[in-house]
């Protein structure tokens, strides 16, 4: 969590008061509202060679990612794979 920045996000919205559970939330691709953006086209695309695509479902995403082998919570895309996706542990395990 930390190496992805889902901490650092949690502690930020908890020293604010705010609501800090959200950044951990993944979204379930079967729910009918659930729109999946196959690498992240046109919004949201990474260079990351494992970088999949993106699921958004109302106010919430998840990063689909060969490596991960597991959904990861949409924070992990503006974190990481938007930005710098060299820093990310499931890239560096590739």
């Amino acid at each position: 969590m930390d190496e992805l920045g889902i901490q650092k996000a949690i502690d930020y919205l908890k020293a604010k008061g705010l609501p800090a559970e959200w950044p951990t939330y993944v979204v379930d691709p079967s729910e009918e509202d659930v729109i999946y953006l196959p690498e992240g086209k046109p919004y949201y695309k990474s260079a990351c060679p494992s970088y999949e695509g993106k699921y958004i479902c109302g106010g919430f995403g998840s990063v689909r990612c060969r490596t991960a082998g597991e959904l990861l919570p949409g924070i992990v895309w503006d974190n990481i794979c938007s930005k710098d996706f060299r820093r990310c542990p499931f890239y560096k395990e590739a």
